[in-house]
């Protein structure tokens, strides 16, 4: 087999194999999607709820919480409504009781840093908690831009 042989055998190998990663990455999107469903259909009435507790950090993580908005927002901002998930970040290393906030699987903020959140580390012992969850925010400011989104849960 001639250089030009050789080359076209590697192409199609290297294609392949293209193929097959894009194959995953549409199975782990209709996995996210699935996943997504299921979580609506647990916070079907969100209604009820006072969402008390604020979320920091969300400056950092505008794109994904963009991603969960998706089209949920008008002019006047987002009516996101879910859930989140919070579980403590025991590799922060900044704050050593650190609980991340993530929506579909995606970091969205933290709790405030408090003394409470060492109880609430131990509580969760590794493990995530569903919360019930809203973002707001996003609406179109005077000059074109958008504002900022945020998310407050029920704790």
């Amino acid at each position: 087999m001639g250089t030009f042989g050789k080359a076209k055998g590697l192409a199609g190998k290297y294609a392949k194999k293209g193929l097959d990663k894009a194959g995953e990455v549409r199975a782990d999107r209709q996995d996210a999607a699935a996943h997504r469903d299921g979580l609506a259909a647990e916070a079907a009435d969100l209604s009820p709820h006072h969402f008390t507790q604020e979320v920091v950090g969300e400056s950092h993580y505008q794109k994904a919480l963009e991603k969960a908005v998706g089209r949920q927002k008008d002019r006047d901002g987002s009516y996101w409504r879910g859930t989140a998930e919070i579980r403590h970040d025991d590799k922060n290393k900044h704050d050593r009781w650190a609980i991340v906030v993530t929506i579909d699987g995606r970091a969205v903020g933290y709790l405030p840093s408090a003394d409470s959140n060492r109880d609430l580390a131990d509580d969760l012992a590794g493990e995530g908690r569903l919360v019930p969850a809203r973002i707001m925010g996003g609406f179109k400011l005077d000059d074109g831009g958008r504002a900022y989104y945020g998310v407050e849960l029920v704790l």
